[in-house]
């Protein structure tokens, strides 16, 4: 087969091209690991039969193949990195059942569920899953073949009603760094999804109707709405476009809202797992505090001290959101249609909250 080889010190290497039918199959260099010549070429000869095999089988035969381990790897390695918490949660997951095919996903979860999960809230289960079906789904994409289902976890509607007191709210937006304040800021007053927040355009931004659009393509229900601007989102955008048209003859601001560091827009990690904030958002929780013992009972190796995690997620400030518009009076079927729940199941949970709030409330009077 027309591949070409050249020796980078003791060790030899292949590339070239492979001719299937019409298709031609473009093979990147790798190494052979051998020293010589003819263990190369014996090695790259096989290596060539398998991509030949492979590219006849198609998505299907690919899949036959692969192991949870090498989908395992492809995510720990995508570019941007993995959170330090969810790289363990992918390590137990091959330490348990990384030798397991593709084909044999679900199987391997029900399997890990039954071993692992017993003594888990939830909550807890449902972000294992979470960090589980975001490395099939970008292994997949990236071996390009099709990513199976996961069953979804049940977490029962209360779990996750979570909320700050006014004062921890600002301490928490005071402590992110300049660039993360911005979209944290849009999430705390807008109820935004992250991605929604984060993949947003100034176009859909309407400063004299004073409303923020989020188009159907950005919406997880795939409906398009639009929400009134709060005063404080409202006058961090207007400085925001001020600060670019100094900067750019008085033209109006383009493209996304909010730019990372590097000036760049967010990555759209929809579908694949993992967020752009996460690190900066850890990051501000622990300066103020937000943090409580890891669920798993897990114990920092070098001092025996329970290991921390940050208690307030970021998905937690849309929660944050829908229960102060409820304990400020917002009715349920309003915080729907702003919130951009499919139905009302989702949004019955913040009326406890409610309850709890005017319970505390009656019980101040004198």
């Amino acid at each position: 087969m027309p591949l070409s080889y050249r020796q980078r010190g003791r060790i030899w290497y292949a590339r070239g091209t492979l001719r299937v039918g019409l298709s031609t199959i473009e093979v990147p260099e790798f190494s052979t690991g051998a020293n010589s010549r003819s263990d190369a070429e014996a090695f790259a000869e096989s290596e060539a039969r398998r991509i030949v095999e492979e590219h006849l089988e198609g998505a299907a035969g690919r899949a036959k193949r692969l192991t949870l381990d090498e989908l395992f790897l492809a995510y720990l390695q995508r570019p941007g990195g993995v959170e330090p918490y969810d790289k363990w949660r992918i390590s137990q997951f091959a330490e348990a059942i990384g030798d397991r095919r593709l084909s044999e996903a679900r199987d391997a979860w029900s399997e890990w569920m039954r071993v692992h999960a017993s003594h888990m809230a939830p909550s807890s289960v449902a972000r294992w899953r979470s960090v589980f079906v975001a490395a099939l789904n970008h292994g997949c994409a990236e071996k390009g073949v099709p990513a199976p289902s996961i069953p979804v976890v049940a977490v029962p509607d209360d779990e996750r009603v979570v909320w700050l007191p006014k004062d921890r709210q600002d301490a928490l937006l005071a402590a992110y760094n300049r660039f993360a304040a911005r979209p944290a800021l849009a999430l705390c007053y807008q109820g935004l999804r992250t991605q929604e927040c984060l993949q947003a355009r100034w176009e859909h931004i309407d400063f004299a109707r004073g409303t923020w659009f989020v188009p159907a393509d950005r919406a997880k229900t795939g409906k398009a709405r639009t929400v009134a601007l709060h005063p404080r989102v409202r006058a961090m955008l207007e400085r925001l476009d001020l600060e670019w048209r100094e900067t750019h003859d008085g033209q109006a601001p383009r493209s996304h809202i909010f730019l990372s560091q590097r000036g760049k827009p967010y990555q759209d990690t929809r579908g694949q797992g993992g967020n752009p904030l996460s690190q900066a958002h850890d990051t501000a929780c622990r300066a103020i505090g937000l943090v409580e013992p890891c669920p798993e009972g897990r114990r920092d190796p070098a001092t025996g001290e329970p290991l921390m995690v940050t208690w307030f997620r970021l998905h937690d400030w849309r929660h944050h959101w829908a229960s102060w518009q409820v304990m400020l009076g917002t009715d349920l079927i309003t915080l729907r249609r702003m919130g951009g729940w499919k139905d009302m199941r989702s949004v019955a949970r913040y009326a406890s909250v409610s309850d709890e709030h005017m319970a505390t409330a009656i019980a101040r009077m004198p």
